[in-house]
């Protein structure tokens, strides 16, 4: 529901949703998704990533947060029944076929149909300071005239 509306939230690479973020989306914190690393940190370390995921959304400027609204807005395709309904149907699938194997079989290959796209980072975040150039010389011919 915090996507759809466009609010980022917080979730831990322990839950399903933030797992399924972090397999489905390139730099989920670009999009508003703050996922907390639960499996390979510390409780302290982890605490200390979710001091730092709040306090720097606290120090974003009311622009700043507005983009990363309509970023987060611009996930919930990726959340819609329509997508979601085939991990359903699959998982479906094969718990008929584990609790009932005598009525119902589940052939593995059927997950790959659950591949989903990846969502690339956005456009519109800023490449790191290495990466970024000019994008073109200080002083351009059309300038001279």
């Amino acid at each position: 529901e915090c996507t759809v509306m466009g609010i980022p939230s917080i979730s831990t690479n322990l839950s399903g949703f933030g797992c399924f973020m972090e397999e489905h989306i390139a730099d989920p914190s670009a999009y508003g998704i703050y996922i907390l690393d639960r499996r390979f940190r510390s409780l302290d370390d982890s605490c200390s990533q979710l001091t730092s995921f709040l306090y720097s959304f606290c120090q974003q400027s009311r622009r700043q947060r507005i983009i990363q609204r309509n970023r987060t807005e611009r996930l919930s395709d990726l959340l819609d029944w329509k997508y979601l309904g085939r991990y359903y149907m699959s998982a479906r699938h094969m718990a008929l076929a584990k609790a009932f194997p005598e009525h119902f079989t589940y052939e593995p290959h059927e997950a790959d149909a659950t591949q989903g796209y990846r969502y690339p980072r956005p456009a519109t975040v800023p490449p790191s300071p290495s990466l970024s150039r000019h994008s073109s010389p200080h002083q351009s011919e059309d300038e001279e005239e």
